[in-house]
C-alpha cells in the first residue's frame, strides 16, 4: 500500500515546479494568486471564453467543497466531473488531469480551472509558499 507522501507524489512534484514559475512570474507585479491562474490556464490552453458566471469564483466555505459556487446549480454529473478532475490532479499530477479535462465540456473545463486553481492556490498558503 502506499504511504501518504507517495501516494501525492505527483501533486510534490507539481507544487514544486509551480512554486519556481510563480516565483519567476510574480517580479512582474501580477499576483501571486492570478499568476498561478495563467499558469494553469495556460496548461489547460485553448480555454473555452469566461462566462460573467466564472468572475464568482468562491467555493462555499460551509459546504468544504472545491467547486466554484456557479457549478452548485448545474447537474450532479457536471459537479462530479470536475471533483473527479481536482482529486485526479492531486493523485496522478496535474498533466494528467489537464490531459483529462481537454476532453470534457467547456463548463467542466472552466470549473476544473477556477477549482483547482483555488486548491492549489490555498496549499501553497498553508504551506508558506505565497503570501
Amino acid at each position: 500500500m502506499e504511504s501518504p507522501s507517495e501516494k501525492h507524489a505527483a501533486l510534490e512534484r507539481d507544487i514544486q515546479d509551480l512554486k519556481i514559475e510563480i516565483h519567476g512570474r510574480s517580479a512582474e507585479g501580477k499576483p501571486e494568486r492570478e499568476v498561478l491562474r495563467q499558469i494553469v490556464g495556460e496548461r489547460l490552453s485553448p480555454l473555452p471564453p469566461l462566462s460573467n458566471q466564472s468572475s464568482n469564483k468562491t467555493s462555499t466555505a460551509s459546504q468544504k467543497s472545491v467547486l466554484p459556487s456557479y457549478l452548485a446549480s448545474e447537474d450532479p454529473m457536471t459537479r462530479l466531473k470536475v471533483e473527479e478532475l481536482v482529486d485526479l490532479a492531486l493523485h496522478k499530477g496535474l498533466a494528467e488531469a489537464v490531459k483529462q479535462a481537454k476532453k470534457s465540456a467547456p463548463l467542466v473545463l472552466d470549473g476544473f480551472h477556477d477549482a483547482i486553481t483555488d486548491t492549489l492556490y490555498e496549499e501553497f498558503k498553508k504551506r508558506g509558499l505565497l503570501k
